[in-house]
């Protein structure tokens, strides 16, 4: 139980392609601690994922959908991710270090059993 915890709180998606990534619900967000969207959910389905946001043929964000859904603080945040022409696709990364180191893990998983 310990380690799914802290995969769960330890990762989040860095965006390509957008395709794997919901919009609501994934950790993908740069610029909160949860990585969460905290926009209310209004009009999009629930499961829209974040590829839906981005314009493929420019390779730019959708500005004026992502600033007409989500609270300004999050579509700023979200219009700052960098697209590439390559449309990679989306990746699982480790947040808690740069270096993603097992250190950072450990102190993760003693806060998650003995500090929660």
């Amino acid at each position: 139980m310990v380690a799914q915890e802290l995969v769960k709180e330890g990762v989040m998606w860095r965006v390509g392609n957008g395709r794997d990534v919901k919009v609501w619900g994934d950790r993908w967000l740069p610029c909160s601690s949860s990585h969460v969207v905290i926009s209310p959910w209004l009009f999009l389905y629930k499961d829209t994922r974040v590829g839906e946001l981005i314009d493929i043929d420019a390779m730019c964000w959708k500005s004026l959908v992502v600033d007409s859904i989500f609270l300004p603080h999050e579509a700023e945040a979200i219009k700052s991710i960098p697209l590439s022409v390559r449309f990679p696709s989306d990746k699982l990364v480790w947040t808690k270090t740069a270096s993603g180191t097992v250190k950072s893990a450990y102190h993760l998983a003693v806060r998650i059993l003995f500090l929660e």
